[in-house]
């Protein structure tokens, strides 16, 4: 059930990764994936969303803590754009359960990240 919920986790950063404009591959890239960007990049958003949902709830299902925070982080980034209070939720959410980890590094990247919601 692990790997269910990582491979999700994993297809949902792939989608976000899509839709960071910051992380924009090299023309050449682009070009020889024509196919695949204009098939996937109106859906990234959604299909993002998807699999990260799916990720924290298989996470949490079986206990798995630090998982299920790296998918509520990456859901309140991607919320953050369109629906700040959703965003502060899933923040708030990945905070506490990395409290719970004792993962300080990434504690203070959500908090940092939270700041710049607000």
């Amino acid at each position: 059930m692990y790997r269910y919920a990582k491979g999700h986790h994993f297809l949902g950063r792939i989608y976000m990764a899509m839709l960071d404009k910051d992380e924009r591959p090299g023309f050449s890239v682009i070009i020889r994936n024509i196919p695949f960007i204009i098939g996937n990049l109106p859906f990234a958003r959604k299909r993002a969303e998807k699999h990260l949902l799916e990720a924290t709830r298989s996470a949490h299902e079986i206990g798995a803590l630090g998982l299920e925070a790296e998918a509520s982080f990456d859901l309140g980034r991607l919320y953050a754009t369109k629906d700040k209070s959703q965003s502060k939720l899933y923040l708030r959410d990945a905070a506490r359960l990395f409290r719970q980890c004792k993962a300080d590094f990434f504690l203070q990247q959500v908090e940092s990240f939270f700041k710049e919601v607000i």
